[in-house]
């Protein structure tokens, strides 16, 4: 303790030398007090201060050594905290740059690459690519190739073989290749958004909202928690084999295949991605032939990463196409597939996948329920329901397709939302506002329906089949009017969104208010996901009715639940049957990476996300190890081939022995095994209860 206590003296004493040695320059520095010039004033101070450091320093030793310990102790602890992370860098480098990929670019075009016409630049082959349009306009983007139904196989063996060296890689070499693509988001987020919005039609605020901020989040989830979640669980043994250690143990899988939707085409590329590369498996994406003009940047960015890395590119391969391409996918040998999508095409992949024996994860349509109670805050309320409802103008598996408000604050609530949609605008979103050239300056408030003419004109069927029923439109009802992109082959007239831009026609519907909607009156759009821009309004007056209402749905994904009371707000939410549910929140659920993420009932089955989805991506594998040296299994004499007719008396009494409550009968147990084993003859003695 001598030792320890000069060593500390030593340091504190120096430390403090230095402090008065730099008080005292300070104070030479510094102008006379007489002098009024803030600079010297500054510099009195200063030496003051540092000068009373010392001195609290010169005490220290004299009487309070505990103290200088503990806390030397503890500023050296953090000091070794935050060098580590330089001294990892020092000694193994740092993560490699990814540079930017050039993003595609549909260029117009003269007399020269376009025989003059004037129009769109065809990016890809016509004869055999896949025509990409611009959602918010219907212009030709270009043409991605197709690939041909014979090569999809090729493209999961390719993957195959370059997963056999990534299955052996660290969990640190994973988390390399995620800091990469980290980086990567954010430094061409904005890139990477216009591209999304020029594919999807959404808006800037959607995009980051969908595209990059759910992707980051599972990154920093990967990176904090993914190898705890992968690492070998220790379970629980039996009696009859405690001398066994039982563990389960998540082994790389091998190929996933992925059929992604075009709803978030960013997070549907990467999502699976991230999850399939960091259990240790490759994987092989088909992208839907609605966002196939990004998805195919989206994948050479992770190609690009793991490349970058020293890794074979082919753990992540794109396979393009229509129902062909994915059904060659989904019956060529992978895996595991994960499929997001209609549930009509989720019971053509669940039927094809059967064929061949191949596990599937279906993540389908949703019907959620946003339940507003009259004890809530009713304007914070409909501030997060018109956030879930309107989200990329509707078209999210999680969002809000029926509120159900309790009367006794429907006038209050619609109060509140009626205005708020009225005043919304559609409009096209520029790449880069043209105001300021901030992204996303110059959008409206709901970007296009992905899929065009054809879901616009399905959700105002919904709608106007309701109005026939009795429901009220108090706000828009209609497809958003507008003007005919050029090229893009629409002819309608247009006009002005009020705002001075043109809206192309029939690719956006107008925000959408509809109330006294009810069950039972044949309403379609209570049963079918609407896929779009409506706010349908049920009212209900008990828990008990609103309860039946939601769970008569086929769906069953996601729920929000509104109510200030805790104990009534959990009740609810316990009697929804959902798969997922919010109490006083939309979808945050999503944002806890940690949560597995799917539904039930026609919502499908399986879930992706959290630890489930991560192990999800492994062959889980059941494995007992020998506990004790020496202790072994060994068959007892009386169940071993060939039997002598004692093998069922001796399992019987060892069966009682075991799982009977009865102690006074498990000493004859006792008895009749010992018997057993050491004599051939022994027979168990007849007991009370037995035959």
């Amino acid at each position: 303790m001598g030792v320890m206590s000069n060593l500390f003296r030593r340091l504190l004493l120096a430390v403090a030398g230095g402090l008065e040695a730099a008080a005292g320059e300070l104070h030479a520095a510094a102008t006379p007090p007489s002098d009024p010039a803030s600079t010297g004033r500054l510099l009195l101070t200063m030496t003051a201060s540092i000068k009373g450091a010392q001195d609290w320093l010169w005490s220290l030793p004299q009487g309070h050594l505990a103290v200088v310990i503990i806390s030397t102790s503890f500023c050296g602890f953090i000091a070794l905290v935050l060098l580590i992370p330089l001294a990892v860098t020092a000694l193994f480098g740092d993560d490699p740059p990814l540079e930017p990929l050039p993003l595609p670019q549909p260029r117009e075009v003269g007399a020269a690459g376009n025989g003059g016409t004037g129009g769109v630049s065809r990016y890809g082959d016509p004869s055999n690519g896949l025509a990409c349009m611009n959602a918010s306009t219907g212009a030709l983007l270009g043409y991605v190739p197709l690939t041909p139904v014979a090569e999809v196989a090729e493209a999961i063996s390719a993957a195959r073989a370059a997963q056999v060296s990534w299955a052996a890689t660290t969990f640190e070499q994973r988390r390399q290749v995620l800091r990469v693509l980290r980086a990567y988001l954010l430094s061409e987020q904005d890139d990477l958004v216009g591209l999304s919005m020029v594919d999807t039609g959404k808006t800037a605020l959607d995009a980051a909202l969908g595209e990059v901020l759910p992707t980051l989040e599972k990154i920093r989830w990967l990176l904090r928690e993914g190898e705890a979640a992968l690492r070998p669980e220790r379970r629980s043994t039996g009696p009859m084999s405690a001398h066994r250690t039982a563990t389960v143990e998540f082994a790389p899988l091998g190929v996933i295949g992925a059929i992604a939707p075009w709803n978030y085409p960013l997070h549907n590329v990467f999502n699976p991605a991230l999850a399939a590369l960091f259990a240790g498996s490759a994987i092989v994406i088909k992208p839907s032939e609605h966002a196939s003009w990004s998805a195919v940047h989206y994948v050479n960015v992770i190609r690009s990463a793991l490349a970058a890395c020293g890794h074979s590119p082919n753990l992540c391969r794109l396979v393009v196409g229509r129902g062909d391409v994915g059904s060659a996918l989904v019956g060529g040998g992978v895996d595991k597939l994960f499929f997001t999508g209609s549930t009509a095409v989720g019971r053509k992949v669940a039927l094809a996948a059967a064929e061949s024996l191949t596990p599937a994860v279906l993540e389908l349509g949703g019907k959620d329920p946003a339940v507003v109670c009259d004890d809530t805050d009713v304007a914070w309320a409909a501030s997060i329901v018109l956030r879930g409802v309107f989200q990329n103008a509707g078209q999210n598996c999680i969002g809000i397709e029926r509120v159900y408000v309790q009367r006794a604050v429907l006038a209050p609530f619609l109060a509140a939302v009626v205005p708020v949609v009225a005043a919304m605008t559609t409009r096209p979103a520029a790449a880069v506002g043209e105001a300021d050239g901030t992204l996303g300056a110059d959008d409206g408030d709901v970007g296009a329906l992905t899929m065009g003419p054809d879901a616009v004109a399905r959700v105002d069927a919904l709608v106007q089949q309701a109005v026939a029923c009795g429901a009220r439109v108090l706000a828009g009802g209609r497809p958003a009017a507008g003007a005919a992109a050029a090229g893009s082959g629409d002819t309608a007239g247009g006009s002005s969104d009020g705002g001075g831009a043109r809206v192309p026609a029939s690719h956006y519907y107008q925000p959408t208010v509809l109330s006294d909607v009810a069950h039972g009156r044949g309403m379609r759009i209570v049963e079918e996901e609407v896929f779009g821009p409506v706010l349908t309004v049920i009212p209900f007056d008990t828990d008990e009715e609103v309860v039946s209402a939601i769970n008569s749905s086929a769906f069953g994904l996601g729920a929000s639940v509104f109510c200030h009371n805790t104990r009534r707000a959990n009740a609810l939410a316990a009697a929804i049957r959902t798969g997922m549910v919010n109490v006083n929140d939309f979808a945050v659920n999503y944002l806890c990476q940690s949560l597995p993420f799917g539904g039930v009932g026609a919502s499908g089955y399986g879930r992706f996300a959290g630890v489930e989805g991560l192990r999800g991506c492994t062959l889980e594998r059941a494995v007992t190890r020998q506990r004790w040296w020496g202790v072994r299994t060994s068959i007892p004499p009386p169940m071993r081939f060939p039997t002598r007719g004692t093998g069922y008396a001796f399992v019987s009494e060892l069966v009682a022995l075991v799982y009977d409550t009865s102690y006074m009968a498990k000493v004859d147990n006792v008895r009749n095994l010992l018997g057993m084993l050491l004599f051939k003859r022994w027979r168990p003695r007849a007991v009370a209860g037995k035959w």
